[in-house]
C-alpha cells in the first residue's frame, strides 16, 4: 500500500505523488486514459532537496525555485507575453486598441500608492481563477481532492462513492497562497516587493504546515477564506470523466 505526498491538476490531467514514485493519469484526445509512472529514484540531488524542505523558513523560499521549475512553461509564456506586449506598445488588438498600460494604471490609480503591489498581487491571482473556472482545470483540480477526501474518509474508490465527497482539501495548495498573500500584504507595505514576496512564501509556508491545534483553532477563519476561495474561485464540480482520470493516477500510487 502506498501513500499520497501530494497532488497536481494539469488542463487535463491528474498527478499524484507517492513515497517512491509519482503517477499521472491523462485523457488524451481519443477519449483515453493514459497512466504514465516514473519511479523517484534516490540521487545527491534528491536528498538535498529533502534536507532544504527540513530547515524552517528556508524550506519556504525554497518553495519559489521548486514552482518556477515545476511551472517553467508558464512563466516563460507569460514573460513573452509581457515582452511583446512592451514590443507592440501594450496595445490590444481589437476594435478599442486600448492601451494595456493606461488601463492597468487606471486600475491601480484606484488604490494608494503603497498597495500597488498587494493590487498587483491580488489581481494576478484573480486571473489564475479565471483561467482555472473558465477551463476543464477546474473540474481536474476539484476531481483530486474528491478522491483523496474519499479515501481517507471511506476507502472506497469507487466513481460513484468519490462523487459524493467535498471537493475543497485542507492542505490544498490554495490555503498557502491565502497564508502568503496575508503576510504579503503586510510586508509589501514596509519593504521592497522582491523581499516581501520571499518573506511571504518562508512565512506563510511555516504557518501552512503548522499541526498545532490551540494554534490552528486560532487560524481557523483563515482556513474558511481559503476553503471558500478553492470552492468558488479555484475548483469546478467534476464530471465521472474527471473523477475516472483521477482514480486511474491515485490507484496506482496507494494500491500498486
Amino acid at each position: 500500500m502506498g501513500r499520497i505526498h501530494g497532488g497536481m491538476a494539469g488542463m487535463n490531467s491528474v498527478l499524484y505523488f507517492g513515497n517512491d514514485k509519482k503517477v499521472r493519469a491523462k485523457r488524451n484526445r481519443n477519449g483515453e486514459i493514459v497512466v504514465k509512472e516514473e519511479k523517484i529514484v534516490p540521487n545527491r540531488l534528491l536528498k538535498f532537496k529533502e534536507k532544504l524542505e527540513k530547515i524552517p523558513f528556508i524550506r519556504g523560499a525554497w518553495m519559489i525555485v521548486k514552482a518556477a521549475i515545476m511551472n517553467w512553461k508558464m512563466y516563460v509564456t507569460a514573460m513573452l507575453v509581457l515582452l511583446l506586449a512592451k514590443m507592440t506598445g501594450g496595445k490590444l488588438e481589437g476594435a478599442s486598441s486600448m492601451n494595456m498600460d493606461a488601463v492597468f494604471g487606471d486600475v491601480l490609480a484606484i488604490f494608494p500608492e503603497k498597495t500597488h503591489h498587494i493590487v498587483t498581487f491580488g489581481g494576478f491571482m484573480l486571473l489564475f481563477a479565471l483561467l482555472v473556472k473558465t477551463t476543464a482545470l477546474g473540474k481536474y483540480h476539484g476531481a483530486e481532492h474528491m478522491v483523496d477526501n474519499a479515501y481517507a474518509q471511506s476507502k472506497d474508490l469507487s466513481v460513484e462513492n468519490v462523487m459524493k465527497y467535498s471537493r475543497i482539501h485542507a492542505k490544498c495548495g490554495t490555503n498557502l497562497v491565502v497564508f502568503i498573500f496575508m503576510f504579503y500584504s503586510v510586508l509589501a507595505l514596509m519593504m521592497n516587493s522582491l523581499a516581501a514576496t520571499v518573506l511571504a512564501f518562508m512565512l506563510g509556508y511555516e504557518v501552512f504546515i503548522l499541526r498545532n491545534k490551540k494554534v490552528n483553532k486560532l487560524l481557523k477563519p483563515i482556513y474558511k477564506i481559503g476553503f471558500a476561495a478553492q470552492y468558488v474561485l479555484f475548483t469546478s464540480q467534476p464530471e465521472e470523466e474527471h473523477v475516472e482520470v483521477a482514480l486511474a493516477s491515485y490507484e496506482r500510487v496507494v494500491l500498486n
